[in-house]
C-alpha cells in the first residue's frame, strides 16, 4: 500500500513537471499567452520541489514587468519581485529599472525607495532618473536633492529629464543655491545648451525669487519656443508684473511664435494684474481671431480678467459666449457682481444656476455669502448656510469668516457667535470678523469681550482689528476706551494709525460736540486729512447745530481738499438745520 502511495505521488510529480516543462517552453518560444499566465506559470513550477532548471526567454520577464505596470498592479508586481529574487535576476540593470518603475507607477514610493537602496545594486542613469522622479512626486524633495549629489559623486552624468526634474524639485522648496549649483554642472557638460533644461531653469529661477536670473536664462536660449515664452511669461505674472507679461507676449507674436491655451491662460492671468482693459481687449481679439469659440477655461478666466479691469459689461459678455459653461463660469460672473455691488443679480443667476444643474462648490458657497452680506439678504444667507451643512463642508476659515460677517451684517451677531465657535481653524480675518460683527450692531461689550479673547489666543490684532473697534468707540461715544485703543496700537502693538483710523477719533470726538478738539486732532496728525476726515467734522457741527465753528471747517476743509461735492452738501445741510434752529427758538 506504502509502494502504490509512493508511485502515485512520483507519477503525479512527472506529470506536474511535464506541464511545467510544457508551459514553460512555450513561454520560451514566444507564444502568445498573456503576461498573467505568464506569471502564474513560473509561479507554479517555482513551487515543484527539486524542480528543473528550464530555461525562459528575458522577454518573458520584461513581459511579466511591462504588463504589471501597464496594469498598475502593485500586488502581481510583488509576486513578479519575488519571482526575479528566487532566480537571482533583480540585478539586472534591465529587469531592475523595470521592477523600479513598476514601484513608481504604482505609487508605492516606500517599495520603490527601499528596492533601490538595498535590492538594487546595478544602478544606471535611468535607475537614477527613475528614483528621483519619484521622490519629486511624492513630495520628498530634500530626498530627492541627496539622491541627485549621491549619483554626482558616484561619478553618474545625469541625462536631461532628471534633471529637469531636480530643477523643479529645487523651484518647489526655493533652493536657489541648489540651482545655481546645477547650473553651473550642466554649463560643463554635454547638457548646456539642451532646451528642456534651458526652459526648466526659467521656471527655477522664477519660483526661487530671482526674475532677472530667469530673464537672463531665457535671453540665453539659442531657440525661444513656445514653451519657454510661456514660461518667461508666467515667471512675469508670478511676481506680480502683469504689465511686461503682456508685453512679452506682443514680442511673442512678432516673433511667429504661436500662442496655445496654455499660453492664453497664462496671459489672462496677467490681465488680472494689470487692470487696463485695452490690454483686455488685446487678447480677446487675438483668441477670436484663432478660435471659433471660446474655450471654457479662457472663457472664466477672462470674466474675471474683465470684471478686475473694471468692465463688468465685457465680462457678462464672454459669460453669455460660452456655450458649455461649468460651476467655475458661474462662480467667475457671480463674483464679478458681487465685486460691483449687483447683489440681487447675483442671487438670480445662483438660482439660474441651480436650475441649469450645476451644484455651488466651496468658492461658489464664499460668494454667494458674501453677496447676501452686502444685500443684508438674511433668510437667502440662512439658506446657503444650510445647503453647507447639507454638503458636509468643512467651516474652513475662508467659509467660516464669510458666514461671520454675512451674519453680523445681517445683524444677527448670536449666530455669527455660532459659526465662530463651530470653527476648527481660526485666523486674524475671523477674529476681526467676529469683533466687527459685534461692533457695527453697537454690541460694545462684546466688541471688546471678543478682543480680548483674541489677544488672549496669541492673535496679534492688526489694522482691520482697530478699525472696527475705534469705529465701535465712535459710534458709543467711549472717548477714553477710543483713546486707550489708539495708544495701544502703536506702543503695545507698532502699528501707526491709517487715515481711516484718525477719522474714528476726529467722528469720536465731534459726537461729544469737541469739534474743536477734533479740529486739533485733524492739525496734528501725521498723515494728509481726506474729505471723509473733514465730513466727519462737519457732520459733528450739523449734529449739535456749531453753524460758526462749521463754517471754521468748511473754510479749512476747501483749502486743502479737492472732493468738495460731498463736503459742500453736509454744509449746506448744517445751515438749513441752524436757520431751522433760529426759526424754532423764535
Amino acid at each position: 500500500m506504502k509502494k502504490d502511495s509512493q508511485n502515485g505521488y512520483k507519477m503525479l510529480l512527472t506529470m506536474r513537471r511535464g506541464f511545467c516543462k510544457l508551459a514553460i517552453s512555450t513561454l520560451s518560444r514566444g507564444s502568445s499567452s498573456s503576461w498573467k499566465d505568464s506569471l502564474e506559470t513560473l509561479e507554479q513550477q517555482q513551487l515543484l520541489p527539486k524542480h528543473p532548471e528550464v530555461y525562459v526567454s528575458f522577454s518573458t520577464y520584461t513581459s511579466i514587468l511591462r504588463g504589471c505596470c501597464d496594469s498598475r498592479s502593485l500586488r502581481l508586481g510583488r509576486r513578479a519581485h519575488a519571482l526575479l529574487i528566487a532566480r537571482a535576476l533583480e540585478q539586472d540593470h534591465y529587469l531592475g529599472n523595470l521592477l523600479l518603475q513598476l514601484y513608481s507607477d504604482c505609487a508605492a514610493y516606500e517599495d520603490s525607495f527601499t528596492f533601490f537602496c538595498r535590492g538594487l545594486h546595478a544602478r544606471n542613469v535611468f535607475s537614477w532618473a527613475i528614483i528621483i522622479k519619484a521622490c519629486a512626486r511624492h513630495g520628498h524633495h530634500q530626498t530627492a536633492l541627496q539622491l541627485f549629489q549621491q549619483m554626482h559623486v558616484e561619478g553618474t552624468l545625469p541625462d536631461a529629464a532628471t534633471v529637469v526634474t531636480i530643477l523643479s524639485v529645487c523651484g518647489q522648496c526655493h533652493g536657489l543655491q541648489k540651482t545655481i549649483a546645477i547650473h553651473a554642472i550642466i554649463s560643463y557638460s554635454s547638457l548646456e545648451g539642451d532646451h528642456m533644461i534651458e526652459t526648466a531653469l526659467v521656471n527655477t529661477y522664477s519660483m526661487c525669487g530671482e526674475l532677472e536670473m530667469a530673464r537672463r536664462s531665457f535671453r540665453d536660449m539659442n531657440i525661444k519656443s513656445l514653451v519657454s515664452w510661456t514660461s518667461i511669461i508666467a515667471a512675469h505674472v508670478r511676481h506680480g508684473l502683469g504689465r511686461d507679461a503682456i508685453m512679452l507676449f506682443s514680442e511673442m507674436q512678432m516673433s511667429s511664435v504661436i500662442p496655445n491655451d496654455v499660453t492664453y491662460t497664462t496671459v489672462i492671468s496677467a490681465l488680472r494684474l494689470s487692470g487696463l482693459c485695452i490690454d483686455c481687449n488685446l487678447v480677446y481679439y487675438c483668441i477670436v481671431g484663432i478660435y471659433e469659440s471660446i474655450h471654457l477655461q479662457m472663457g472664466n478666466a477672462l470674466i474675471t480678467a474683465y470684471s478686475k479691469c473694471g468692465s463688468l459689461d465685457d465680462a457678462i459678455s464672454i459669460f453669455c459666449r460660452i456655450a458649455l459653461r461649468d460651476i467655475v463660469s458661474w462662480t467667475s460672473i457671480m463674483a464679478a457682481y458681487v465685486r460691483y455691488g449687483f447683489f440681487q443679480c447675483t442671487l438670480q443667476h445662483n438660482e439660474q444656476m441651480w436650475l441649469e444643474g450645476f451644484l455651488p462648490d466651496r468658492i461658489t458657497f464664499i460668494s454667494m455669502i458674501d453677496a447676501c452680506a452686502g444685500n443684508a439678504a438674511l433668510m437667502e444667507g440662512k439658506k446657503l448656510h444650510m445647503q453647507i451643512e447639507s454638503f458636509n463642508l468643512n467651516l474652513d476659515v475662508v467659509l467660516g469668516t464669510a458666514l461671520i460677517d454675512m451674519y453680523g451684517k445681517c445683524g444677527k451677531q448670536q449666530i455669527a457667535e455660532r459659526v465662530f465657535d463651530q470653527m476648527p481653524v481660526r485666523n486674524s480675518l475671523t477674529w476681526n470678523s467676529i469683533v466687527t460683527a459685534h461692533a457695527q450692531n453697537g454690541d460694545i461689550k462684546q466688541a471688546f469681550a471678543y478682543f480680548t479673547r483674541m489677544e488672549n489666543n496669541g492673535v496679534q490684532p492688526d489694522i482691520a482689528t482697530f478699525s472696527s473697534i475705534l469705529s465701535a468707540c465712535a459710534h458709543a461715544g467711549l472717548v477714553e476706551e477710543g483713546f486707550k485703543c489708539a495708544l495701544a496700537m502703536q506702543q503695545t502693538y507698532g502699528i501707526h494709525p491709517t487715515v481711516e483710523h484718525y477719522n474714528c477719533l476726529i467722528g469720536l470726538l465731534g459726537r461729544l460736540g469737541l469739534v474743536k478738539d477734533g479740529k486739533c486732532l485733524m492739525g496734528n496728525i501725521p498723515v494728509q486729512p481726506t474729505a471723509s476726515s473733514w465730513a466727519a467734522l462737519l457732520g459733528a457741527c450739523k449734529e449739535h447745530v456749531d453753524l460758526q465753528e462749521g463754517e471754521l471747517v468748511a473754510e479749512h476743509a476747501f483749502e486743502t481738499c479737492p472732493e468738495r461735492q460731498s463736503l459742500s452738501i453736509v454744509l449746506s445741510e448744517l445751515r438749513l438745520a441752524a436757520v431751522s434752529s433760529i426759526g424754532m427758538s423764535v
